[in-house]
């Protein structure tokens, strides 16, 4: 997937999804780790746990 996003000069990821305390963290910490600029949208993410989500 990076050779796509650096193929096109993707420099910003931005995050919507659930399960927040999982796939959104974890796909954030991965882009992060790459060097990317991320933009999690809060309106955008939710979860099955509550406590997970803050």
């Amino acid at each position: 997937m990076q050779q796509l996003l650096s193929a096109r000069n993707i420099e910003e990821i931005h995050l919507v999804g659930v399960c927040t305390e999982i796939c959104i963290l974890h796909t954030a910490v991965d882009a992060f780790n790459l060097g990317y600029e991320i933009d999690v949208h809060e309106d955008g993410v939710a979860s099955f746990n509550p406590a997970g989500h803050e």
